[in-house]
């Protein structure tokens, strides 16, 4: 009795391994190192090309054979034929390709990974040139006394750019009066790059873009911009005096300082200074929207006596605060600037005032 018991169990036991064997023997074999990757993903036909191809790269991860199988829509997978990496060339706009791994047996990797591509049409571009708007940007980076500017467009083209200051017409085009530059490249070119000087700082502009064709067809576009602002900073350093108009004794004597419209009198209050003395009143003026050039008037007043004997002198500096223009218009460090007085009435007051101005821009 315990005997056929064990051939009994013994039987199951031989059944079931039997079974698992010939599962394992028929089972897609698992790869979890097992790739499969389609470039592109997203194909894109033509009208006048209907079909696409994509590139198929894999690996089964191991030394087991798979081959790629594609099941196009619903339809069945079917093998492509493909042996290692290579070109699927039958995509076809309106369908969606999915690409899988399948092993020698015919079946499906376990955990296979999947390729799916789609089609889609190429967009019909009609181009009519600079017939139509071939202007696709204006960009304009303003500066005191120069501006750059980047033109780009969707079609080769010359370029003229021109800026004015006067006011723009109603719908926004520029008029072709007061002219303050022009730029041009007659060289074919999808972009411009160009850089307008001698500009007023502080100034509002007007830019005609004019792109031009091979067929001559042209395009406009016009954009405005304003210039940034001048700022001259004067400072009176010293004042020396070299001849106080007192023989007997110093000289009384104040000074009013003027830069620009900026008046400030009585700067330097009323001191005793003799010949050959001087005062540093070290005193700074800025000036917002400078012109071009900056008077500096100093005028020195002395009292000689108790009566009406009044000394009076002037010292006067025109400034060239336009610098050299264009990228260097900001000067590098303050410039110097030194005047002797000139006699006002016959006087005998003499004094001579040094300083420097510098000159920056902004908005």
């Amino acid at each position: 009795m315990r005997r056929w018991m064990r051939c009994r169990v013994g039987g199951r036991l031989l059944a079931g391994l039997l079974v698992t064997v010939l599962l394992l023997a028929f089972a897609p074999t698992a790869s979890a190192a097992a790739t499969l990757t389609a470039n592109p993903t997203v194909v894109t036909v033509s009208f006048g090309n209907p079909k696409g191809k994509t590139t198929l790269t894999w690996n089964s991860g191991g030394a087991e054979s798979v081959q790629v199988f594609v099941r196009i829509d619903d339809g069945p997978f079917a093998p492509t034929g493909l042996a290692g990496a290579g070109d699927y060339a039958n995509i076809e706009f309106g369908k969606t390709y999915l690409f899988r791994l399948f092993a020698a047996n015919g079946q499906p990797l376990a955990s296979s990974p999947v390729a799916i591509v789609t089609v889609k049409r190429a967009k019909i571009k009609l181009d009519f040139g600079c017939l139509a708007q071939c202007i696709e940007a204006v960009d304009v980076e303003p500066h005191g006394t120069y501006a750059d500017v980047h033109v780009e467009t969707n079609e080769p083209a010359t370029f003229v750019v021109q800026a004015s200051t006067a006011t723009p017409n109603a719908d926004g085009s520029c008029k072709t009066t007061e002219l303050a530059g022009t730029l041009w490249k007659p060289t074919q070119s999808t972009t411009f790059d160009g850089q307008l000087v001698d500009l007023d700082a502080g100034t509002t502009h007007c830019l005609t873009v004019t792109a031009k064709d091979a067929a001559g067809n042209e395009s406009k576009a016009h954009r405005t911009f304003k210039t940034h602002r001048r700022f001259a900073t004067v400072t009176i350093g010293k004042i020396f005096v070299n001849n106080d108009s007192d023989p007997d004794s110093s000289g009384e004597i104040l000074f009013d300082i003027h830069v620009h419209t900026i008046e400030d009198n009585k700067a330097v209050p009323e001191t005793s200074l003799a010949s050959g003395q001087s005062v540093s009143p070290n005193k700074q003026y800025t000036v917002a929207d400078a012109p071009t050039a900056v008077k500096v008037t100093v005028r020195g007043v002395d009292d000689d006596g108790p009566f009406d004997t009044w000394e009076v002198a002037k010292a006067e500096a025109v400034l060239d605060v336009v610098g050299p223009g264009g990228p260097d218009e900001v000067f590098p460090a303050p410039k110097p600037f030194e005047k002797t007085s000139s006699p006002l009435d016959g006087s005998d007051l003499k004094f001579k005032v040094s300083g420097t101005f510098s000159v920056t821009y902004a908005p």
